[in-house]
C-alpha cells in the first residue's frame, strides 16, 4: 500500500502578520567584560496582539571570543513560540514573538545569548493584548450640527466641510473647508476644549496665513514624528502641503508645497488626498470621482518627497460607489487596516460611507461585512439615528474624518470606541449649487454589535463531502457558524492540539476535539472516536469555546459511518483524491494541472489497485486514541466494510484502514471491474452504513 496524497483540511487559510509591537524603552544592557559578550533588546515591551506576532531588534557586542552565538529565552506563556533570525551575527539578530494562543496577560521574560564561552541575557515584558476583532455591525447615533459657517465682512461663509481633527494640547483643533457665496473655497482653523463648545469657537479663516490664499481645501492634519514636524494636506488642484511646528498657530504654517511636478497620465482626476505612514514607508491615497482608489508610496525617510507614480488599487463600475473623500486608518490592537470612502447610492443620490480592510497599506483592499452598501454603510441613512431631542437635520453623512487615539502618523483608531466628525446638509435647503449647499457638521458615536460566538443549525459538516447526512466518531468534520476564532491559523503536526488561534476548545459532550484548522467563520475538527459507543448514533452537543467565551451547545447527528470522499476542489464535488497505487498518479485527465501532483486515467488493463482518501467511514479496530494517526505500523480495519461504485458498477475490495499519515483520513483499496466505464469524469461513489456519496465526485478512467 502506498503513502497517501497528502492533503489539506478543506477550505484551510493560513496567514500570517508580522509587526513591530515594540514600544518606548530599551532592556538593560549586561555590562561588557574583558572577554565577553554584552546582549541588548531594542525594547523592554513587546506587545503582541493574540494570533498574532511581533518583532523586536537585538544587537550583540563582544570582545575576545568570536565563536557562534545561540539564544534561548525563559519565561515564555504556554501558547507561544518565538524564532531567531540571524543567532549566530556577531552584531545583530532579531526575535519574533507568536502568541497563537496564549494568554491575554504581561509575562517576564529573560533573553540568553551564549557563544559557547560567555553568556549575556536581557530581560524584558511580553504584552499579549486581546486581539482586535472588526466590528460586525455598526449603529451610530448623531448629534445636532456641532459646527457651522460663521460669517464675518470679509468672508461670506455658507458652509463648513470636510473636517480633519486631532486633540492636542488639551484642545479638539479642527481645520476644514469653507465655501463663500461666490464659491470660492478655502479652509478655517478652529480649536475648542470640548464638542459641547464646539459650536463657539471663533474660525481662523486661512487665507489670512502667507500662501495659502485662493484654492486650497479638503485637509488632513497628523505630526510626523520622525521629523518632529506637522503636516497639513490639502487639495490645490493637486495635492499639496504645508508644515509647522504647532498646529495651534495657523499663521505659520509654510506656503504649499507640490508632491507631484505635473498629474500622472493614469490619473484621471485627483481630490481629498490622505496619508498615512507605516514604521517602513508613507502612501498617499485618494479617488477621481469616478470609481477609482489610487495609492502612491515613498519611503518614511523620504518623505514628502520621492512619491511613486499612482496606481488603481480598487475601481467600481459604477462612479458613486467609490465617489471621494477616502481615509485609511490604522486599527489599535490589531494588524490590519481600515479605509472608508464615501459613495452615493438609493433613489436620490444620498452620501454615505462604505468600509474596506487589508493586512498592510499596500495590500488588497477587501469589503468589511455589513459596512459595504447603501442598505448596510460604515455610516449613512440606514444606521444613524440622532440623540434625544435632536430633530433629524441631514440625508447626508458626507466627508469627515473617523476620531484618532492619537495625532502622529500611523493614524490610529479604536475600532471598539468610534466616533465620525462628518458633514451633513438640510435636506430643505435647495442650493442652486453644490458650492451653495450650507454644509454643517455633526458627530457620530458607534455603538457596536460584534458578532455572536455561535455554531450554526446544522452546521457541522463531513469535511469530504459537506453534505447534511450526519457525521460519524473519528471523521474529519467542518463546524460553521459566527465568530468563531479570532484568527485563522492551521495546525502544524500530529498529534492534533485541542486549542488553535485563541479556540481554547472545541467539546462533543464536553469531549475535545482534535483540531486541524480554525476561522472566523469555519472549524474543522476531528469528531473524537469515542463520542457514542461504536454501534450506537444518536444527537451530542458541540461547544466552541474561545477566550473570550464559549458558543451555546448545538446539536450534532451522530450516525456509525457517514462517508465523504476528499476532492481537489475541496467543496465535496468533482475529481476525487483517489490514485493509482502503483504509479502514484492521481486517476485524473491526463496533464489536468492540480497542485504538483502527476495526473493519469486509471487504466482498467493495467490491474493496478485504486486508493481513495475519505473520512467518516466509523470507528476502527484495533481502537485508536484521538489526535493520532495510524503511524505504528498497525492495520486499522473499519467495523463497517465499504463498498465502492466507479461508474456505478462495484469495485473489488482490497481494504479500508485509517490513514498511516493523517489523523481522521481513511484510505480504501480496490481494483475497478473489467466493465467499468471510461471517460475523464466518471463517478465514484462509496456506499457504508446505509449513505451513499455523490455521484458527482469523479475519476478518469483508461480502458
Amino acid at each position: 500500500m502506498k503513502n497517501p496524497v497528502p492533503l489539506l483540511p478543506a477550505l484551510c487559510l493560513s496567514l500570517s502578520f508580522i509587526g513591530w509591537g515594540g514600544e518606548a524603552g530599551t532592556a538593560p544592557v549586561t555590562p561588557l567584560a574583558p572577554n565577553g559578550i554584552t546582549l541588548q533588546l531594542s525594547t523592554s515591551t513587546l506587545t503582541v496582539p493574540e494570533g498574532s506576532s511581533a518583532s523586536a531588534a537585538v544587537t550583540l557586542a563582544r570582545t575576545g571570543n568570536t565563536g557562534s552565538v545561540s539564544f534561548s529565552v525563559t519565561g515564555l506563556p504556554a501558547g507561544a513560540t518565538i524564532s531567531y533570525l540571524n543567532p549566530d551575527a556577531a552584531s545583530s539578530g532579531q526575535i519574533t514573538v507568536m502568541a497563537t494562543t496564549a494568554a491575554v496577560g504581561t509575562y517576564a521574560l529573560t533573553l540568553q545569548a551564549i557563544d559557547g564561552t560567555n553568556s549575556a541575557s536581557s530581560s524584558f515584558s511580553l504584552v499579549v493584548n486581546a486581539a482586535a476583532q472588526a466590528p460586525a455591525t455598526y449603529a451610530w447615533r448623531s448629534s445636532g450640527p456641532l459646527i457651522s459657517a460663521i460669517p464675518n465682512a470679509t468672508h461670506p461663509i455658507v458652509s463648513v466641510k470636510d473636517p480633519t481633527a486631532v486633540y492636542f494640547n488639551n484642545q479638539w483643533n479642527v481645520y476644514a473647508t469653507t465655501a463663500d457665496t461666490s464659491g470660492n473655497w478655502n479652509m478655517v482653523y478652529l480649536n475648542f476644549p470640548d464638542w459641547s463648545q464646539a459650536s463657539a469657537a471663533q474660525p481662523y479663516y486661512m487665507d489670512a496665513t502667507p500662501g495659502l490664499s485662493g484654492y486650497h481645501c479638503a485637509p488632513e492634519l497628523f505630526y510626523f514624528t520622525p521629523q518632529n514636524k506637522w503636516y497639513l494636506i490639502y487639495k490645490s488642484g493637486p495635492p499639496q502641503y504645508s508644515t509647522a511646528d504647532d498646529p495651534t498657530q495657523p499663521q505659520t504654517w509654510t506656503p504649499p508645497q507640490s508632491f507631484f511636478a505635473s498629474q500622472p497620465s493614469i490619473v484621471k482626476n485627483w481630490l481629498d488626498f490622505w496619508a498615512i505612514c507605516d514604521s517602513a514607508n508613507c502612501y498617499l491615497f485618494f479617488t477621481d470621482d469616478g470609481g477609482d482608489f489610487y495609492r502612491s508610496q515613498t519611503t518614511t525617510a523620504d518623505f514628502p518627497n520621492g512619491f511613486s507614480t499612482p496606481q488603481i488599487i480598487m475601481q467600481a463600475t459604477t462612479g458613486g460607489d467609490l465617489f471621494e473623500a477616502s481615509r485609511t486608518y490604522s486599527l489599535k490592537g490589531s494588524t490590519q487596516y481600515l479605509t472608508i470612502v464615501e459613495a452615493m447610492g438609493g433613489p436620490y443620490g444620498h452620501r454615505y460611507f462604505r468600509a474596506f480592510l487589508a493586512g498592510s497599506l499596500d495590500g488588497e483592499w477587501t469589503p468589511a461585512t455589513g459596512a459595504n452598501s447603501f442598505a448596510a454603510p460604515f455610516l449613512g441613512g440606514d444606521n444613524v439615528t440622532f440623540a434625544t431631542g435632536v430633530t433629524p437635520w441631514t440625508d447626508d453623512f458626507s466627508h469627515g474624518e473617523i476620531i484618532r487615539t492619537g495625532y502622529d502618523e500611523t493614524l490610529q483608531i479604536d475600532p471598539n470606541n468610534l466616533q465620525f466628525l462628518y458633514q451633513g446638509d438640510n435636506p430643505a435647503a435647495n442650493a442652486p449649487s453644490y458650492s451653495q449647499i450650507p454644509w454643517q457638521l455633526g458627530l457620530a458615536t458607534a455603538t457596536i454589535s460584534h458578532a455572536v460566538l455561535a455554531v450554526s443549525a446544522g452546521g457541522v459538516l463531513n469535511s469530504g463531502s459537506y453534505t447534511a447526512q450526519g457525521v460519524a466518531p473519528g471523521s474529519i468534520v467542518s463546524i460553521f457558524g459566527t465568530n468563531l476564532a479570532a484568527s485563522t491559523a492551521t495546525a502544524s503536526a500530529n498529534p492534533l492540539p485541542t486549542a488553535l488561534s485563541d479556540v481554547t476548545s472545541v467539546t462533543f459532550n464536553n469531549i475535545p476535539a482534535g483540531l486541524f484548522f480554525v476561522s472566523q467563520n469555519q472549524i474543522n475538527a476531528q469528531l473524537p472516536f469515542d463520542v457514542l459507543p461504536s454501534d450506537q448514533g444518536g444527537t451530542v452537543n458541540v461547544v466552541v469555546s474561545r477566550s473570550s467565551g464559549e458558543s451555546p451547545a448545538q446539536n450534532v447527528t451522530v450516525t456509525p459511518a457517514s462517508p465523504g470522499i476528499f476532492t481537489t476542489t475541496a467543496n465535496g464535488l468533482g475529481q476525487a483524491f483517489a490514485y493509482d497505487n502503483s504509479t502514484g498518479a492521481l486517476a485524473a485527465p491526463a496533464g489536468a494541472a492540480i497542485g504538483p501532483f502527476a495526473t493519469t486515467p486509471l487504466s482498467l488493463a493495467s490491474g493496478h489497485a485504486l486508493i481513495i482518501a475519505c473520512t467518516g467511514l466509523g470507528v476502527v479496530t484495533p481502537s485508536i486514541d484521538n489526535y493520532v494517526a495510524a503511524s505504528d505500523g498497525i492495520f486499522r480495519n473499519t467495523l463497517l466494510q465499504p463498498t465502492v461504485l466507479i461508474g456505478g458498477v462495484p469495485a473489488q475490495p482490497i481494504y479500508s484502514v485509517l490513514s498511516p499519515q493523517f489523523a481522521s483520513e481513511y484510505q480504501i483499496g480496490v481494483t475497478p471491474a473489467a466493465n467499468t466505464p471510461t471517460g475523464n469524469a466518471v463517478s465514484l461513489q462509496i456506499q457504508i452504513g446505509g449513505v451513499t456519496t455523490s455521484k458527482q465526485v469523479t475519476i478518469a478512467v483508461a480502458p
